[in-house]
């Protein structure tokens, strides 16, 4: 199977205009899909539009928010970002993280 390269991968992003992910976002959802779906990188099926339903980058409070976490927001994210982010460990939806927010399989994913 013929994978797309970073690089391809960010321009695809780029063409059909889907801008919700930072550079660091994709490059954390790039190395996902290297290691558990491949076929995400398959320059046949690969859809941005679609990707972006499936997956996000939020910060730690939209994560809370989306999510309906019961996690105290009213503090600096630093302090609560470890446990938004077990809390996403728990229903496997971590992806990854990057300085100000988090990679994630969103919440109304099926």
């Amino acid at each position: 199977m013929k994978t797309l390269s970073f690089q391809e991968f960010v321009q695809g992003f780029k063409q059909y205009k889907v801008n919700c992910f930072s550079k660091k976002g994709l490059e954390i959802l790039y190395k996902h899909f290297e290691s558990d779906l491949p076929e995400n990188l398959d320059p046949e099926n690969f859809n941005p539009v679609r990707l972006k339903e499936v997956f996000a980058e939020s910060t730690p409070y939209e994560v809370i928010y989306s999510f309906g976490f019961n996690i105290d927001d009213n503090q600096p994210s630093w302090k609560f970002k470890p446990l938004v982010i077990d809390a996403l460990y728990q229903g496997y939806n971590f992806i990854g993280e990057t300085e100000s927010s988090i990679v994630h399989f969103r919440v109304d994913y099926k």
